[in-house]
């Protein structure tokens, strides 16, 4: 008999009569594809054996820190609808699989009982929730920072700094760049202090300072 290496997937996959035939001689099946992988394997079947691999041994893993059972990490996955519980990203074929998260008062430590398990969170979500250390308090400080952050009310000169415009605001500068072909700068001046919201909103620079009685 001589020494044929044969993908033993792409064999199992063979009718039963040209399996046979296989087995009593190796060298009359033509067209097998050359199976270089332990196995032995061909290239496509053992990317998937190592991805079955990959993922028995994620399962295993959860279960294991997590108290997860066999499918409860894809029972998460599903209800969240395969996006991170907290940005609601979909990691894309090559991201990094979506982290367990747990209460850490309940289990402090890396790993969980399974009954404090809250969901999953991109590695991004995760690792801000264990730089605040679980702190709700101070992710809503740093949403209110961003949406009312100090130098706003910081002068320059008597002038208050440009502010970012908001998405309405952009929309309509984006309008008016349409219905107007070439301005003198004054024109462009009044164009632009005509979608100026109020002092709570963005102040253009060179406008003079609202007053603080309104």
């Amino acid at each position: 008999m001589s020494n044929v290496r044969a993908c033993k997937d792409c064999v199992a996959a063979l009718p039963e009569q040209i399996r046979q035939r296989f087995k009593a001689a190796p060298e009359t099946v033509k067209g097998l594809r050359p199976a270089p992988f332990p196995g032995p394997r061909c290239h496509t079947h053992h990317r998937a054996f190592a991805n079955a691999r990959k993922q028995a041994n994620h399962r295993n893993r959860v279960a294991q820190n997590f108290g997860l059972g066999p499918e409860g990490y894809d029972e998460l996955l599903e209800i969240q609808g395969g996006r991170c519980g907290g940005c609601g990203v979909l990691p894309g074929p090559r991201a990094k699989r979506l982290a367990v998260d747990h209460d850490h008062t309940c289990c402090p430590g890396p790993t969980s009982c399974g009954r404090c398990v809250r969901g999953l969170l991109c590695h991004g979500c995760n690792d801000d929730l264990a730089r605040v250390r679980d702190d709700g308090s101070k992710l809503r400080g740093l949403a209110d920072y961003l949406d009312h952050w100090p130098a706003r009310r910081r002068t320059v000169n008597g002038v208050r700094p440009h502010r970012p415009m908001t998405p309405e605001q952009g929309a309509q500068m984006r309008e008016l760049a349409e219905q107007t072909t070439l301005l003198s700068a004054f024109q462009w001046k009044e164009a632009i202090a005509s979608v100026r919201l109020d002092r709570d909103e963005t102040h253009v620079v060179g406008d003079p300072l609202p007053s603080d009685d309104g």
